[in-house]
């Protein structure tokens, strides 16, 4: 109450020592409280960086088939780039992730070999397709954990091809802004000046810097062929399960 404009406390000392030790009482609880949910959030963390991405299973190939899969999907589609078109036809291939995984598992490590030989260490690696972006995933570092990349490709006015990182994944947990740093990370080890194509380890900084965003993946994503002719890449199409690569064959 109050007394000539005094605020006169008519509790006991011991109520008011009572009313003290209960506020403090809750503020250790909710400071517990966190600590636990950072733990816990900890934990839920770690368990799921730790765990395969829920693709990765399904992209899995057959050890007993797939060699005969991969030689038929790299069969098909030179048989398609060599094949007898009038000059500026456009044609498409597509592919599924099965067909994807399979030359990737069987096929790229041969290709490996014969360009930079048999020792070069070559990580498990497998993708799967989203609308718009291409999932690549690999096993590295002394635990195995997946590291998943999620890339944008697209072919700009001029016809380069760009691939835009924009996602980072541990396992199942999503990095946040981890395509962010990424991105400056890979800048920085792709300086300007060493993008010049005599430059040492040239294709490696361009590779860098096309994952960051400051250039084309390809400047001119073309195959050239023997009988003078060149076969162009005009359109990238991620679907659901599917890439969808359209070209154009034309004289060069």
């Amino acid at each position: 109450m109050r007394i000539l404009g005094v605020e006169i406390d008519r509790r006991s000392p011991e109520q008011g020592r009572y009313r003290r030790v209960s506020v403090r009482a809750v503020a250790l609880g909710l400071a517990a409280c966190v600590v636990m949910v950072v733990a816990i959030l900890a934990v839920v963390a770690s368990s799921a960086a730790g765990r395969e991405p829920a693709w990765w299973t399904l992209a899995a190939h057959d050890p007993a088939t797939v060699g005969r899969l991969a030689e038929r999907v790299e069969n098909a589609v030179v048989s398609e780039i060599h094949r007898g078109r009038e000059d500026g036809q456009e044609w498409s291939v597509a592919l599924s992730p099965e067909q994807a995984n399979a030359w990737i598992a069987d096929r790229l490590p041969k290709w490996i070999d014969h360009g930079a030989g048999k020792h070069t260490e070559k990580p498990e690696v497998r993708v799967w397709f989203e609308r718009g972006a291409v999932l690549v995933a690999a096993r590295l570092g002394d635990r195995q954990r997946i590291v998943t990349a999620t890339l944008r490709p697209w072919i700009d006015d001029d016809g380069a091809l760009w691939a835009r990182l924009d996602g980072v994944a541990i396992g199942r947990l999503s990095a946040p802004g981890g395509a962010a740093w990424a991105g400056e990370r890979l800048a920085a080890l792709a300086p300007a000046d060493a993008l010049g194509a005599e430059a040492p380890g040239a294709d490696d900084q361009r590779l860098l810097a096309a994952l960051s965003g400051r250039n084309a993946l390809l400047d001119q994503p073309v195959i050239d062929l023997e009988d003078g002719r060149r076969v162009r890449l005009a359109g990238v199409r991620v679907e659901e399960d599917r890439l969808g690569l359209t070209w154009v064959t034309e004289r060069r």
